[in-house]
């Protein structure tokens, strides 16, 4: 039996042809940089953050390109090359304690300094303490990458996770350390839905409207070392926090599906995530393995040794001691 419950645990569910996983940011930007070089019309990203001097490929890859590799000249050049292609970057607005993790000025790099049809957005039309972290890209209206990833700086690595990498550093030459996280892909008519989000999120945050024409025959292929996944439907989960004028209704999607789902297993809950702060979940697991009637469940749970100074400062650590202790 499903746990996915349109309208309370997902948005809906939708007919997919193609899914599968990219797993860490060395081939999820590999696939982004190879599907964008297909893109005849649009491509349309939102993230958290983006940085205009990440490199999308590295290496002996990079070297064989035929042009520059790092994002935003990419951009540019894909642009020079085709007349017809549209390109809209949605970017959560941050906030001032994250501005030493962030590029200044993005508004000016992206808008003033680059081709006149790269669109370039702050969205900061959200609740108080609030982000936009919806990060998902979508390539003519065929082919979209959902997930955890964003494209900017100290995000990269592959999936060895090596403790010393060369290829391993920021925008600034500087390395950092390992770091994994998880992207999707998918194609047929969920990347419509997805598209009729991104509309939506880039009008509330001040942009035109926009009306993207429809793409038949034509799909960018996934390149990089996918693994295809045997789905013939996905949900689309969502979270969006109740604003001050209560002008947008508060929407908990993720949070539900994440306890139906803790409630529903049977034996084996796995969990890997950039940090565990949540009270919601962590009740779950406790509530679920106090189930006496209900075979013994065993958790796993993989995080970060070590998280970013920002996350330790609002987050704090209790709920992943409480659970580990």
């Amino acid at each position: 039996m499903s746990i996915l419950k349109p309208g309370v645990n997902c948005m809906g569910i939708y007919e997919v042809r193609e899914s599968g996983l990219l797993i860490d940011a060395c081939d999820y930007y590999r696939a982004f940089y190879h599907a964008a070089r297909h893109a005849r019309y649009n491509i349309l990203m939102a993230g958290w953050q983006f940085d205009s001097e990440v490199r999308l490929i590295r290496g002996k890859e990079a070297q064989l390109a035929d042009g520059d590799v790092r994002f935003l000249a990419f951009l540019e050049s894909l642009c020079e090359k085709n007349p017809e292609l549209e390109i809209y970057i949605l970017a959560w607005d941050f906030s001032v304690f994250f501005s030493l993790e962030r590029e200044w000025f993005q508004d000016l790099i992206f808008n003033w300094s680059t081709n006149e049809r790269i669109h370039f957005t702050f969205d900061g039309k959200h609740a108080v303490n609030a982000t936009h972290h919806q990060k998902f890209v979508i390539i003519d209206g065929q082919l979209a990458f959902v997930g955890g990833i964003d494209i900017c700086s100290d995000r990269w690595d592959d999936r060895r996770h090596l403790r010393h990498n060369p290829e391993r550093k920021n925008v600034d030459g500087i390395s950092y350390g390992a770091y994994h996280d998880i992207q999707s892909y998918h194609t047929g008519s969920v990347v419509r839905e997805l598209l009729g989000l991104f509309q939506d999120r880039w009008a509330e945050a001040g942009g035109e409207t926009i009306v993207f024409p429809t793409v038949n025959g034509h799909l960018p292929k996934v390149d990089g070392a996918a693994l295809p996944l045997p789905a013939e439907s996905v949900a689309i989960s969502r979270t969006q926090a109740r604003d001050l004028l209560a002008l947008r209704e508060q929407i908990q999607e993720i949070r539900r599906l994440f306890i139906d789902g803790i409630m529903a297993a049977d034996r084996l809950v796995y969990m890997e995530n950039q940090y565990f702060s949540s009270q919601a979940i962590f009740q779950a697991l406790v509530s679920r393995m106090k189930e006496r009637q209900r075979p013994k469940l065993e958790i796993v749970l993989i995080l970060p040794d070590r998280l970013p100074f920002t996350e330790e400062l609002f987050l704090g650590l209790p709920q992943m001691k409480m659970l580990n202790g």
